[in-house]
């Protein structure tokens, strides 16, 4: 009879961690609102996200079972970089790390992610950032979220990221939460001015500039709802915990490019960007803010890369035929 009762003890933990883990996802969904309606969010390939960061809640169960382990290593949780001995556990004490992969996961459910820690006491590294976006192309991952910001640059690391893209990996940065044009402040990796990476400014919930946002017409390409978004604490694995800034814009992002690789795993960095820029939704607050002048439309991100499959001609054409069918409402299914 014990047994019978722990048994059923067990099941109902577990079916109950399910449906917390559902309500989560929607959670997010909810605070996106219109931006993730869309029928699905998983395709057939399952997106590879590398997460540098601050690492990672390993104890938390719906990240565990998403954490990519490339070599099959017992006991992996990530990389951590700044330990004297590269570690396999890269044990988040701050939190943004995990609040950054609860985001992207809870947007592209079946995406998996690889933690790789260069957030320490003592602050960030540039040579452990080096390491990993090194780490990350020898993975062979599909994106690499950086929500982080330093006024140091580096010419290695500026290389580095280069490499990244020219490897087909699609490179997201924060623009960072100065609240002033990014030409006026020391921010990097976004003040790079690397052609095909995206970086990405916070915006509200309808779609205008939060006021501690960086921004730039040039620098700047597309902004992404950052303000109060919930997901994961460290400190209670059962509750979400809401927190604002660019570094939730570029998890966002990155979760929405997760899923659009999903779909359409063959597109280069710079066809995504394209996708991405040119979806956007106008709000005149984020006119000159940012290239795309407004906020990422996911629908209609989704929609450009599957469409464009079919198409024959230039982008260029394209990009005129479908502009002119959402200008006379011609909304076209998913």
């Amino acid at each position: 009879m014990k047994f019978i009762i722990l048994t059923i003890v067990i099941l109902n933990s577990y079916s109950y961690g399910m449906s917390l883990d559902v309500e989560r996802e929607m959670t997010v969904r909810k605070k996106l609102k219109g931006k993730l309606r869309v029928k699905s969010v998983n395709g057939k390939h399952r997106s590879i996200v590398a997460i540098i960061d601050s690492g990672i809640d390993y104890d938390n169960r719906y990240l565990r079972n998403r954490i990519y382990n490339p070599n099959k290593i017992k006991g992996f949780f990530g990389i951590d970089l700044t330990t004297k001995k590269i570690s396999y556990k890269p044990k988040d004490i701050d939190g943004h790390g995990t609040h950054m992969a609860g985001i992207i996961t809870m947007i592209s459910p079946k995406s998996l992610i690889l933690p790789i820690k260069v957030v320490s006491k003592k602050g960030t590294g540039i040579d452990s950032s080096i390491k990993a976006i090194k780490l990350a192309i020898k993975y062979k991952v599909d994106i690499i979220n950086i929500s982080l910001a330093g006024s140091t640059q580096s010419k290695k690391e500026k290389e580095e990221i280069q490499k990244a893209i020219d490897a087909g990996i699609v490179v997201v940065i924060a623009a960072g939460n100065s609240g002033r044009a990014l030409e006026d402040v020391k921010c990097y990796p976004a003040k790079y001015k690397i052609k095909d990476t995206i970086v990405v400014m916070n915006s509200t919930d309808d779609n205008k500039r939060y006021l501690n946002s960086n921004y730039s017409k040039e620098d700047v390409d597309i902004a992404a709802p950052g303000v109060n978004m919930p997901s994961f604490s460290i400190i209670n694995i059962l509750t979400n915990v809401k927190k604002s800034g660019t570094s939730q814009s570029t998890a966002v992002i990155s979760g929405m490019i997760a899923s659009f690789k999903s779909f359409y795993p063959k597109y280069t960095p710079r066809e995504i960007k394209r996708f991405l820029l040119s979806s956007r939704k106008y709000n005149k607050s984020l006119l000159g803010k940012n290239r795309a002048n407004g906020a990422v439309n996911f629908r209609f991100f989704l929609i450009m890369g599957r469409d464009f499959l079919k198409y024959k001609g230039t982008f260029a054409k394209f990009l005129n035929i479908y502009r002119l069918k959402r200008k006379k409402g011609m909304i076209w299914k998913q």
